[in-house]
């Protein structure tokens, strides 16, 4: 059986002091801060406001300067466009007579962040649409970039310095100025929404608590596990209830979960994974997991009195020269027995 080198192991633990939750002066429209707690994990690093989100922008142009590696003579399209484009400044030019082995046409992307303002600069991509060869070192001409509601909100141009892993695809950073603002809204119902990274039941509770023994005169709720909503007693200073909130930390629960990459024999485990009372027989070895005494007798194999994480697991089994492909097949046994405290993911 083929060998994979030996595991990384990763204690996928969030060490947090034991220490209560910032308590504010008053309430969401006074005057003072809420000091955040010492340890823990900021609110602010594991949520995100609803409204506020990445907004994606799209368009056709033409790409110049290609030597001899554009869409070709032959394509209609970029002929008409190149007629098209040469009309606007007054050049009349007739489709047929329009050379396109210099130009192509390409899709122009981008994503605009939150809150991008008019004159910013966004990165873009350019990718081929027709028979361009490469578009490294071509020239963007000047291209309207349109939401999916047909509106323009930024405007590209210049040369692709870099290529990406395909000939056919470059990007311009900093090619595209922001001529509109992609208006984010985060209060609704005099209030804003608390949007968690990984939902999860016990990490909106806690921070749904933070929030609450922070800001006693605020009304805080948590609809379900992937949001906590915050309403507003008054109207006060948002800004300032928003940054405040995203500083107060809270203590996440450890995650019960094991994730195996088979085929480099990396696992990554968190630190409360447990395996309950159980016995595996593999390659005529018995393997037992319980407290001192359980399923006695054992002679041929060896014995990890109580229940163990599946960290120390793998050392006893990997002490005993198990090869780390093999451990894995025996947690793979166990997981389906119904005998590891957690879940088991293979990539």
């Amino acid at each position: 059986m083929k060998q994979i080198r030996l595991s990384l192991f990763f204690a996928l633990c969030l060490v947090c002091s034991s220490t209560g939750y910032a308590q504010a002066a008053s309430s969401a429209t006074s005057s003072s801060s809420a000091a955040p707690a010492a340890g823990g994990t900021r609110i602010g690093d594991i949520t995100e406001l609803r409204g506020i989100r990445t907004n994606q922008l799209v368009g056709v142009g033409i790409l110049t300067g290609l030597d001899g590696k554009g869409d070709g003579s032959r394509s209609v399209p970029i002929r008409s466009s190149l007629a098209i484009m040469l009309g606007h400044f007054g050049i009349e030019v007739d489709a047929q007579d329009a050379a396109g082995k210099n130009s192509a046409l390409v899709l122009v992307t981008a994503d605009v962040p939150p809150f991008a303002s008019p004159g910013d600069r966004i990165d873009i991509t350019i990718s081929a649409l027709f028979d361009a060869k490469n578009v490294k070192g071509g020239v963007l001409l000047q291209t309207p970039l349109k939401s999916a509601g047909g509106d323009v909100y930024a405007v590209a141009q210049g040369k692709v310095e870099r290529s990406g892993e395909s000939s056919t695809v470059g990007e311009i950073i900093g090619g595209a100025v922001m001529e509109n603002r992609v208006h984010s809204d985060v209060e609704g119902e005099g209030g804003f929404t608390l949007l968690l990274d990984r939902p999860n039941y016990r990490v909106a509770y806690l921070i749904r608590e933070a929030i609450a023994n922070a800001y006693p005169d605020l009304s805080v709720s948590a609809g379900d596990a992937s949001s906590v909503s915050v309403t507003l007693g008054e109207e006060g200073d948002l800004v300032r209830l928003i940054g405040e909130i995203q500083q107060l930390r809270i203590d996440l629960p450890r995650p019960s979960k094991v994730v195996i990459d088979e085929a480099s024999g990396i696992v990554v485990m968190g630190g409360n994974v447990q395996i309950a009372p159980v016995t595996v027989t593999y390659r005529g070895a018995t393997i037992e997991v319980g407290p001192p005494g359980w399923n006695s007798g054992n002679t041929n194999g060896f014995s990890i009195d109580e229940t163990v994480s599946v960290q120390k697991f793998f050392e006893v089994l990997q002490s005993s020269g198990i090869a780390t492909d093999d451990i894995i097949d025996i947690l793979k046994v166990i997981d389906r027995a119904g005998a590891l405290y957690g879940s088991l993911e293979m990539m």
